[in-house]
């Protein structure tokens, strides 16, 4: 059986009573936004973390 490691933000969000709805989730968009953000634009990147916080 192969185990995952439990992705680090998403163990974060939950413990802090924000989990995340993966059904939102745009792959090529936030693909996009984490490679923007490794230039130091970090603000494409935490609009769409925003919208995948569930509410």
């Amino acid at each position: 059986m192969l185990m995952q490691k439990p992705n680090v933000d998403g163990v974060l969000v939950d413990q802090a009573g924000h989990p995340l709805d993966l059904t939102k989730l745009k792959p090529k968009a936030m693909l996009t936004a984490m490679i923007v953000s490794f230039n130091g634009d970090e603000s494409p990147l935490r609009k769409l973390i925003g919208e995948l916080i569930a509410r």
